[in-house]
Protein backbone atom coordinates (compact mmCIF):
# COMPACT_ATOMS: atom_id res chain seq x y z
CA UNK A 1 0.00 0.00 0.00
CA UNK A 2 1.57 3.31 -0.62
CA UNK A 3 -0.34 6.62 -0.28
CA UNK A 4 0.68 10.37 -0.42
CA UNK A 5 -0.89 13.67 1.29
CA UNK A 6 0.57 17.11 1.36
CA UNK A 7 -0.20 17.73 5.08
CA UNK A 8 -0.80 14.87 7.38
CA UNK A 9 -2.33 15.97 10.68
CA UNK A 10 -1.76 13.33 13.25
CA UNK A 11 -3.24 15.06 15.80
CA UNK A 12 -6.58 14.61 14.15
CA UNK A 13 -6.68 11.09 14.70
CA UNK A 14 -4.48 10.52 17.64
CA UNK A 15 -5.13 12.11 20.93
CA UNK A 16 -2.03 13.25 22.55
CA UNK A 17 -3.57 13.07 26.41
CA UNK A 18 -4.28 8.95 25.04
CA UNK A 19 -1.13 8.21 23.96
CA UNK A 20 0.88 10.01 26.89
CA UNK A 21 -1.80 7.81 29.49
CA UNK A 22 -2.17 4.40 27.46
CA UNK A 23 -1.36 2.21 29.87
CA UNK A 24 -4.54 3.20 32.34
CA UNK A 25 -6.95 2.98 29.16
CA UNK A 26 -5.11 -0.10 27.59
CA UNK A 27 -3.79 -1.89 30.15
CA UNK A 28 -4.39 -5.16 28.41
CA UNK A 29 -4.15 -4.36 24.45
CA UNK A 30 -1.05 -3.71 22.33
CA UNK A 31 0.98 -0.59 22.19
CA UNK A 32 -1.00 1.37 19.77
CA UNK A 33 2.44 1.99 17.53
CA UNK A 34 2.69 -1.35 17.66
CA UNK A 35 -0.53 -2.36 15.92
CA UNK A 36 0.81 -2.32 12.43
CA UNK A 37 2.90 -4.75 13.34
CA UNK A 38 -0.65 -7.05 13.15
CA UNK A 39 -0.96 -6.41 9.59
CA UNK A 40 0.47 -8.47 6.51
CA UNK A 41 0.87 -5.88 4.37
CA UNK A 42 3.69 -3.75 3.48
CA UNK A 43 2.77 0.06 3.87
CA UNK A 44 4.78 3.42 2.62
CA UNK A 45 3.06 7.10 3.24
CA UNK A 46 4.63 10.19 2.52
CA UNK A 47 3.73 13.58 3.56
CA UNK A 48 5.02 17.30 2.56
CA UNK A 49 3.93 18.17 5.87
CA UNK A 50 2.93 16.57 9.22
CA UNK A 51 1.52 18.00 12.18
CA UNK A 52 1.83 16.44 15.49
CA UNK A 53 1.35 17.75 18.66
CA UNK A 54 0.29 21.35 17.04
CA UNK A 55 4.07 21.91 15.34
CA UNK A 56 4.45 21.45 12.21
CA UNK A 57 7.22 19.75 9.90
CA UNK A 58 8.25 19.04 6.49
CA UNK A 59 8.75 15.45 4.29
CA UNK A 60 7.37 12.91 6.68
CA UNK A 61 7.84 8.92 5.62
CA UNK A 62 6.35 6.10 6.84
CA UNK A 63 7.28 2.53 6.25
CA UNK A 64 6.36 -0.68 7.31
CA UNK A 65 7.94 -3.98 5.44
CA UNK A 66 7.79 -7.33 7.27
CA UNK A 67 8.75 -6.54 10.95
CA UNK A 68 10.34 -3.14 10.43
CA UNK A 69 8.49 0.41 10.90
CA UNK A 70 9.99 3.60 10.15
CA UNK A 71 8.85 7.11 10.67
CA UNK A 72 11.71 9.86 8.77
CA UNK A 73 11.31 13.75 9.09
CA UNK A 74 13.93 15.83 7.11
CA UNK A 75 12.79 19.38 7.62
CA UNK A 76 15.79 21.86 7.10
CA UNK A 77 14.39 24.28 8.97
CA UNK A 78 13.18 22.37 11.80
CA UNK A 79 15.65 19.40 11.93
CA UNK A 80 15.94 15.83 11.05
CA UNK A 81 14.35 12.53 13.08
CA UNK A 82 14.58 8.70 11.73
CA UNK A 83 12.79 6.27 14.05
CA UNK A 84 13.29 2.14 13.76
CA UNK A 85 11.20 0.16 15.38
CA UNK A 86 12.34 -3.81 14.54
CA UNK A 87 10.04 -7.05 15.67
CA UNK A 88 11.35 -10.62 16.80
CA UNK A 89 8.41 -12.73 18.11
CA UNK A 90 7.84 -10.16 21.15
CA UNK A 91 10.99 -8.31 21.13
CA UNK A 92 11.18 -4.88 19.90
CA UNK A 93 14.15 -2.68 18.92
CA UNK A 94 13.70 1.22 19.32
CA UNK A 95 16.62 3.56 17.71
CA UNK A 96 15.96 6.99 17.36
CA UNK A 97 18.55 9.46 15.74
CA UNK A 98 17.75 13.00 15.65
CA UNK A 99 19.65 15.82 13.75
CA UNK A 100 19.15 19.47 15.50
CA UNK A 101 15.62 18.60 15.59
CA UNK A 102 13.77 21.34 16.99
CA UNK A 103 11.51 20.43 20.20
CA UNK A 104 8.79 23.29 21.43
CA UNK A 105 7.48 23.07 25.12
CA UNK A 106 9.02 21.53 28.07
CA UNK A 107 10.94 18.39 27.48
CA UNK A 108 10.10 16.78 31.32
CA UNK A 109 7.03 16.89 33.67
CA UNK A 110 6.19 20.74 35.11
CA UNK A 111 6.92 19.62 38.53
CA UNK A 112 10.67 18.83 37.62
CA UNK A 113 12.97 20.78 40.02
CA UNK A 114 14.95 21.72 36.12
CA UNK A 115 13.39 21.48 33.08
CA UNK A 116 14.51 22.37 29.65
CA UNK A 117 11.81 24.22 26.88
CA UNK A 118 12.67 24.89 23.10
CA UNK A 119 15.79 23.12 22.42
CA UNK A 120 17.53 21.51 19.19
CA UNK A 121 17.97 18.31 19.74
CA UNK A 122 20.84 16.33 18.61
CA UNK A 123 20.26 12.53 19.46
CA UNK A 124 20.91 8.90 19.83
CA UNK A 125 18.24 6.72 22.04
CA UNK A 126 18.84 2.79 21.24
CA UNK A 127 16.09 1.17 23.33
CA UNK A 128 14.72 -2.60 23.82
CA UNK A 129 11.25 -3.99 25.08
CA UNK A 130 9.31 -7.05 25.06
CA UNK A 131 5.55 -8.00 25.59
CA UNK A 132 2.40 -8.48 24.47
CA UNK A 133 0.49 -5.70 26.15
CA UNK A 134 1.25 -1.86 26.76
CA UNK A 135 1.42 -2.41 30.02
CA UNK A 136 4.52 -4.98 29.52
CA UNK A 137 5.88 -3.36 26.47
CA UNK A 138 6.05 0.34 28.91
CA UNK A 139 7.60 -1.67 32.01
CA UNK A 140 10.24 -4.16 30.05
CA UNK A 141 11.46 -0.55 27.77
CA UNK A 142 15.60 0.09 28.81
CA UNK A 143 18.30 1.54 27.08
CA UNK A 144 20.57 4.12 26.47
CA UNK A 145 20.85 7.34 25.26
CA UNK A 146 23.33 10.30 24.31
CA UNK A 147 21.50 13.85 23.78
CA UNK A 148 22.82 17.63 23.07
CA UNK A 149 20.84 19.87 23.87
CA UNK A 150 21.51 23.04 21.43
CA UNK A 151 20.00 26.77 22.29
CA UNK A 152 16.44 26.66 24.49
CA UNK A 153 16.28 27.48 28.24
CA UNK A 154 16.44 25.84 31.17
CA UNK A 155 14.30 26.34 34.25
CA UNK A 156 15.38 26.24 37.83
CA UNK A 157 18.43 28.49 36.99
CA UNK A 158 18.48 32.48 36.81
CA UNK A 159 22.33 32.76 36.44
CA UNK A 160 21.10 35.42 33.46
CA UNK A 161 19.62 37.66 36.36
CA UNK A 162 22.70 37.50 38.31
CA UNK A 163 25.01 38.60 35.49
CA UNK A 164 22.45 41.55 34.51
CA UNK A 165 23.11 43.11 37.93
CA UNK A 166 26.34 43.16 37.42
CA UNK A 167 26.73 46.90 37.45
CA UNK A 168 24.61 46.83 40.97
CA UNK A 169 26.01 43.96 42.79
CA UNK A 170 28.04 44.74 45.89
CA UNK A 171 29.74 42.05 48.77
CA UNK A 172 27.39 42.59 50.68
CA UNK A 173 24.13 42.33 47.96
CA UNK A 174 25.81 39.54 45.46
CA UNK A 175 25.29 36.66 48.24
CA UNK A 176 21.42 36.97 48.20
CA UNK A 177 21.23 37.29 44.74
CA UNK A 178 23.26 34.39 43.73
CA UNK A 179 21.51 32.65 46.29
CA UNK A 180 18.23 32.98 44.51
CA UNK A 181 20.23 32.20 40.84
CA UNK A 182 20.89 28.91 42.26
CA UNK A 183 17.42 28.20 43.35
CA UNK A 184 15.09 29.52 40.74
CA UNK A 185 14.56 31.36 37.34
CA UNK A 186 15.38 30.98 33.68
CA UNK A 187 18.38 30.90 31.90
CA UNK A 188 19.31 30.47 27.77
CA UNK A 189 21.51 27.15 27.20
CA UNK A 190 24.28 27.57 24.89
CA UNK A 191 24.95 23.15 25.05
CA UNK A 192 23.78 20.78 27.07
CA UNK A 193 25.15 16.94 26.87
CA UNK A 194 23.80 14.28 28.81
CA UNK A 195 24.61 10.56 28.37
CA UNK A 196 22.73 7.64 30.56
CA UNK A 197 20.94 4.72 30.87
CA UNK A 198 16.70 4.58 30.52
CA UNK A 199 14.48 2.19 32.12
CA UNK A 200 10.47 2.42 32.87
CA UNK A 201 10.71 5.86 33.12
CA UNK A 202 13.96 6.21 34.68
CA UNK A 203 16.70 8.00 33.78
CA UNK A 204 20.41 7.69 35.23
CA UNK A 205 23.61 9.70 33.96
CA UNK A 206 26.60 7.26 33.26
CA UNK A 207 29.08 10.15 32.69
CA UNK A 208 29.31 13.58 33.69
CA UNK A 209 27.08 15.72 32.36
CA UNK A 210 27.89 19.18 30.97
CA UNK A 211 25.43 22.51 30.53
CA UNK A 212 26.78 25.40 29.60
CA UNK A 213 25.21 28.72 29.57
CA UNK A 214 26.38 32.31 29.62
CA UNK A 215 29.53 32.91 31.51
CA UNK A 216 28.43 29.95 33.31
CA UNK A 217 29.44 26.04 33.28
CA UNK A 218 28.18 23.09 34.91
CA UNK A 219 28.98 19.52 35.48
CA UNK A 220 27.74 16.76 37.20
CA UNK A 221 24.91 13.84 37.60
CA UNK A 222 21.31 13.37 37.09
CA UNK A 223 18.91 10.74 38.19
CA UNK A 224 15.17 10.81 38.05
CA UNK A 225 13.57 7.86 39.72
CA UNK A 226 9.88 7.20 39.96
CA UNK A 227 9.51 10.67 38.89
CA UNK A 228 11.66 12.65 40.92
CA UNK A 229 14.82 14.14 39.85
CA UNK A 230 17.94 13.91 42.45
CA UNK A 231 21.22 15.61 40.98
CA UNK A 232 25.01 16.51 42.41
CA UNK A 233 26.32 20.12 40.38
CA UNK A 234 29.49 21.29 40.09
CA UNK A 235 28.18 24.95 39.22
CA UNK A 236 31.76 27.65 37.46
CA UNK A 237 30.56 31.24 37.54
CA UNK A 238 33.19 32.48 35.42
CA UNK A 239 34.05 36.21 36.13
CA UNK A 240 33.26 36.65 39.37
CA UNK A 241 36.95 36.63 40.43
CA UNK A 242 40.64 35.85 38.15
CA UNK A 243 40.32 32.47 39.38
CA UNK A 244 36.76 31.58 40.73
CA UNK A 245 36.30 27.99 42.79
CA UNK A 246 33.37 26.21 41.50
CA UNK A 247 29.64 25.60 43.85
CA UNK A 248 29.08 22.45 44.83
CA UNK A 249 25.12 22.22 44.58
CA UNK A 250 23.14 19.32 45.69
CA UNK A 251 19.30 19.18 44.15
CA UNK A 252 17.08 16.68 46.10
CA UNK A 253 13.59 15.41 45.36
CA UNK A 254 11.55 17.98 47.04
CA UNK A 255 13.04 20.28 44.94
CA UNK A 256 15.26 21.43 48.72
CA UNK A 257 18.93 23.03 46.91
CA UNK A 258 21.33 22.63 49.22
CA UNK A 259 25.03 24.62 48.57
CA UNK A 260 27.24 27.00 50.41
CA UNK A 261 28.34 30.43 48.67
CA UNK A 262 31.54 30.84 51.71
CA UNK A 263 34.13 29.77 49.63
CA UNK A 264 33.29 32.15 46.20
CA UNK A 265 32.08 34.81 47.97
CA UNK A 266 35.52 34.67 49.88
CA UNK A 267 36.92 35.82 46.56
CA UNK A 268 33.80 37.24 45.04
CA UNK A 269 35.56 40.21 43.18
CA UNK A 270 32.31 42.80 41.86
CA UNK A 271 34.78 45.24 39.93
CA UNK A 272 36.33 42.03 37.95
CA UNK A 273 32.87 40.83 37.43
CA UNK A 274 31.75 44.15 35.94
CA UNK A 275 34.76 44.57 33.71
CA UNK A 276 34.28 40.75 32.53
CA UNK A 277 30.36 41.23 31.65
CA UNK A 278 31.48 44.05 29.50
CA UNK A 279 33.93 42.49 27.56
CA UNK A 280 32.41 39.07 27.15
CA UNK A 281 29.36 40.40 25.79
CA UNK A 282 28.50 37.56 23.45
CA UNK A 283 26.28 34.73 23.63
Amino acid sequence: ITLKTNILNMDSFANQNFIRNFENLSFFTNHPILLPFNSNYNIALSANKVIFDNQEYDNFVYSLHKNIQSFSISDSNRGNLLATISKNNIKYAINVQLNKFVFKDKILPINMPLNISDPAITAEIKLNTYGMIAHDIVHNTKGTFDVVFDGGDIYGFGFSKFYASANDLTKLSAEKILSEALNDGVSPIKRMHIVGIYENGDIETTSPLTLSLPHTNITGALQIKNKEMFAQLKVLLRGTSVDPEPIDLIIYPNNIRKFSLSQIMMNFDPEYMREFVQSHNQF
